[in-house]
């Protein structure tokens, strides 16, 4: 069974929380503030997947991985690395399920790092 954690994007920065946490934390696990219930409309909320890169990065929902070269004729489009934004599609997390035994990297997310939505043809 996955742990349910997740994080949020303020707007600034990541926080972080456990299922039961009351608080958020921030990336060097400092407590920010406490969780209410107005956070899921101010700030971009996202769930971990339970996977994790071969370094033991978790990936989260929203994320921008790219496939590992053992895919590589699926990670490559006309010579340009593919990035695929990771989502929960059907109850699944796409892409992760679809190559769960390729390895990714995360380059980011969709918030912090736009601009390779345009570059990367993330969906």
């Amino acid at each position: 069974m996955r742990e349910i954690k997740f994080r949020a994007w303020d707007g600034e920065q990541m926080l972080y929380r456990g299922l039961c946490d009351r608080n958020w934390y921030n990336a060097e696990d400092k407590q920010v503030c406490t969780a209410l219930p107005e956070d899921a409309r101010n700030w971009k909320i996202m769930q971990y997947t339970g996977f994790k890169t071969e370094d033991g990065t978790e990936i989260y929902e929203d994320d921008i991985v790219r496939i590992g070269t053992e895919y590589n004729n699926l990670s490559q489009k006309h010579g340009t690395p593919v990035y695929e934004a990771v989502r929960m599609i059907h109850g699944r997390w796409e892409p992760l399920c679809f190559f769960k035994d390729a390895l990714f990297s995360v380059y980011g997310s969709i918030y912090e790092n736009p601009e390779l939505l345009r570059v990367g043809d993330v969906a």
